[in-house]
């Protein structure tokens, strides 16, 4: 005779919802247990999303300064952007370029001269242990893309290029006329230049400065 089968004295469905609620209960005593052993899981203040910190920089940072090191004759380079530097960080940041290529150092580098807003200094070894140094102002490029505006002074059509809207024909037209006016004292002489009318100036107007730079 076949041995007799167990049966459960409670339906299936109804032993599995049971089991269920007590190890609901058991995981929820637990967390609560946990929380109250550990406390708040982070006491620092939060901020509404999209709210940015603005960085302090020292009253007399400047920048931005761009910086290029590389070998003459040579196509690799090494290029770093700072936002703002003090005279005596592009000091120290000179002299380690200096010592990158092989040349002396350039401890004794006029470097007030050399801390201007958009400046970018190239350090160029021209032979074993030579090093020179130029300054040119960043490419427009380069400053629409830190979020910095373009000098109304710029002479290059490149620059003016990197603005939204302005191709090959209309930066020529920009630089012709600046020669003509002796320059651009406001976004609003742009006008005078033939293709830029009232709506494509309210669009570049804002990336714009009459700042000087160095050329």
């Amino acid at each position: 005779m076949a041995p007799p089968l167990e049966i459960d004295s409670a339906p299936p469905t109804r032993r599995n919802s049971a089991s269920l609620q007590v190890s609901f209960r058991l995981i929820l005593v637990a967390a609560l247990l946990l929380s109250a052993a550990l406390g708040p899981l982070s006491s620092a203040p939060t901020r509404p999303a999209g709210d940015r910190q603005a960085i302090a920089y020292p009253r007399d940072a400047v920048g931005p300064i761009e910086i290029l090191r590389r070998a003459q004759d040579t196509p690799d380079h090494a290029r770093i952007v700072y936002p703002r530097l003090l005279p005596e960080e592009l000091r120290d940041i000179l002299v380690e370029n200096h010592r990158a290529l092989g040349c002396e150092s350039a401890g004794d580098a006029p470097v007030e001269e050399m801390l201007r807003p958009r400046t970018r200094i190239e350090v160029v070894r021209r032979a074993p242990g030579e090093c020179d140094v130029s300054l040119s102002t960043s490419s427009g490029e380069t400053l629409l893309a830190l979020g910095e505006c373009l000098p109304l002074c710029t002479t290059r059509e490149r620059d003016w290029r990197a603005l939204p809207g302005i191709g090959e024909t209309l930066a020529a037209r920009i630089v012709a006329a600046a020669q003509t006016l002796d320059g651009f004292t406001t976004p609003s002489d742009l006008l005078a230049v033939k293709g830029i009318g009232p709506h494509r100036l309210a669009a570049i107007a804002p990336l714009l400065c009459a700042e000087v730079s160095p050329q």
